[in-house]
């Protein structure tokens, strides 16, 4: 999966799949908004929500120049969490969990 943050000229940021890139458009599924939010102990954290509520479309098409300021790589507990949700399901252990 090619997961990214997209910062919107709209100032949204989405997280996403992108999944076709051409020179004009790029094609994006499973667009999702990051919400931060205030866990039970007082800390802070993350939620994951669709993009567009109640949209039954599952891929969108942007137009690079009009719609994308920047397009970045999350970090990898955020990636991790899109592909539970939304991908295969899989984790991929970071490299220092099998040290011995």
């Amino acid at each position: 999966m090619n997961i990214k943050i997209l910062k919107l000229k709209n100032s949204e940021e989405v997280l996403t799949e992108i999944t076709k890139e051409e020179k004009k458009n790029i094609t994006i599924s499973t667009p999702t908004r990051l919400i931060p939010i205030q866990t039970e102990g007082g800390g802070s954290g993350m939620a994951l929500v669709p993009w567009i509520m109640g949209s039954a479309d599952k891929e969108y098409v942007l137009d690079r120049e009009k719609d994308i300021m920047l397009i970045c790589n999350p970090i990898p507990e955020i990636a991790e969490e899109y592909n539970r949700r939304y991908g295969s399901g899989l984790v991929i252990p970071s490299e220092n969990v099998l040290q011995y």
